[in-house]
């Protein structure tokens, strides 16, 4: 009630009572009925069953005797199954039917308006980072994420926090909760240092002051904040007068070469090497280290 954006407040309400406008907008699109997908038509009574769940829950309204539409399209339904949890659910492939001729009901949405963009990991991260301090279950509970053996060892605490209103309210620890937080802090103790989370941006090599080059001819050599490294090619190499190395390879090796040297001080950076070889930077412009 105290959203400082009333109109959105009024709009999202509207639309969880009404519906929301699709945004689809279309001139004399004529009628189309396309054909299910493989994964429903294969599995007729889950499709079957699924529906009938939308119906008893007010998502969907049919089947009609007649049709309430002069024109209308169809488009076919697919069955997901979830990664995890192996529940299937339906799918509606508002992008049929796939073809130059129809135009589909995704196409006639106007993308200016209408745009879906996915949650990446690193929004997670960055939430964490600037608005997480202090809350530890929530530290705990992404931290199982990553550190997927970790999960079993988290749910006894988030089990808990569900006893209370609130997550600042002071609760008892039971006995399986300390074996959990004993867990973590075993895990912290032997904790090897890798770190998971990268900087949200990437770095050039040239702010860093690092700099590689090679000549196919002499040799290879780099330079990091006044440390260096150079030498001739390894006799272990194919020979570099035949041609058999490219000289993508060849720029690449003294990169490698500054990552085993000096690599321990880049930890979680995302690093752009820039570079004279095309080859070569089509690769690094998104490499991670």
């Amino acid at each position: 009630m105290n959203h400082p954006d009333k109109h959105f407040v009024d709009y999202l309400c509207n639309g969880l009572q009404y519906g929301f406008d699709t945004m689809v907008k279309y001139d004399n699109i004529k009628t189309m009925e396309c054909r299910n997908n493989l994964s429903a038509r294969s599995q007729k009574d889950t499709v079957a069953d699924l529906i009938n769940k939308e119906l008893l829950n007010g998502f969907v309204y049919g089947p009609f005797e007649k049709l309430p539409f002069d024109d209308y399209r169809v488009s076919p339904l697919g069955v997901a199954e979830g990664k995890y949890s192996f529940k299937k659910r339906l799918i509606l492939d508002l992008s049929a039917p796939h073809n130059d001729t129809n135009v589909s009901i995704n196409d006639l949405i106007d993308k200016d308006l209408c745009s879906m963009t996915y949650v990446k990991i690193d929004d997670a991260i960055r939430l964490i980072t600037n608005y997480g301090k202090g809350t530890k279950l929530c530290h705990l509970n992404f931290a199982s994420r990553v550190i997927v053996p970790g999960r079993s060892f988290v749910s006894y605490l988030i089990k808990l926090s569900t006893k209370v209103k609130e997550l600042h309210f002071y609760v008892n620890l039971r006995k399986e909760s300390r074996v959990d937080l004993e867990f973590w802090l075993r895990f912290l103790h032997n904790w090897n240092g890798i770190n998971m989370f990268y900087d949200c941006n990437y770095t050039s090599n040239f702010d860093m002051q690092l700099y590689t080059d090679a000549s196919s001819t002499i040799g290879y050599g780099g330079y990091y904040q006044g440390k260096w490294f150079c030498s001739t090619w390894p006799k272990e190499l194919p020979s570099l007068n035949d041609k058999s190395l490219s000289m993508a390879f060849l720029e690449l090796y003294p990169i490698v070469v500054a990552a085993l040297l000096w690599g321990k001080e880049w930890k979680c950076k995302k690093i752009l090497f820039l570079c004279d070889n095309e080859t070569k930077r089509e690769d690094q412009n998104v490499s991670k280290l």
